[in-house]
């Protein structure tokens, strides 16, 4: 039986990383069958819509539409008036930023869970579930920070 830890971290995956059944069945080494199972029984499919309600990548298709309805909404005679175009620079600059983030801390969990995957299969299991227990720290307190 897979300990409640594996049960957490794959929750956190699906939920939180977006990844589906089949990858995460790869990077735990738990089966497919066992992550439909605790999907079902732990409804991580809502948990998940909750979750990307609240994920930066909403404020950010939030300003992308705001950028466009301001263009939309510029007068033809605008483009020379200097305080509309200083907002829509600042604001492409604030999605450029979001974008840029969103890419390495995306980068960046693939890398940790590629090792973690690594770790599973080439090392003993107690090395591996205090790796497995780091990073989950690790990506918790993260998540805190960047609340």
């Amino acid at each position: 039986m897979k300990s409640q830890e594996d049960r957490v971290v794959a929750e956190s995956l699906f939920v939180r990383e977006g990844k589906s059944l089949e990858q995460i069945a790869v990077m735990t080494g738990v089966s497919a069958g066992t992550l439909k199972r605790w999907s079902a029984d732990g409804r991580w499919a809502a948990k998940r819509k909750e979750h990307q309600h609240e994920s930066p990548s909403v404020g950010l298709e939030k300003l992308k539409r705001l950028r466009a309805r301001l263009i939309e909404e510029m007068p033809e005679d605008s483009h020379e008036n200097a305080s509309q175009i200083d907002q829509l620079a600042k604001l492409d600059k604030s999605i450029a930023g979001m974008e840029r983030r969103a890419d390495t801390i995306g980068a960046t969990l693939d890398v940790m869970m590629s090792f973690a995957q690594f770790v599973a299969t080439n090392a003993d299991v107690d090395s591996c579930t205090i790796i497995r227990g780091w990073t989950e720290k690790f990506l918790k307190e993260e998540r805190r920070k960047n609340a």
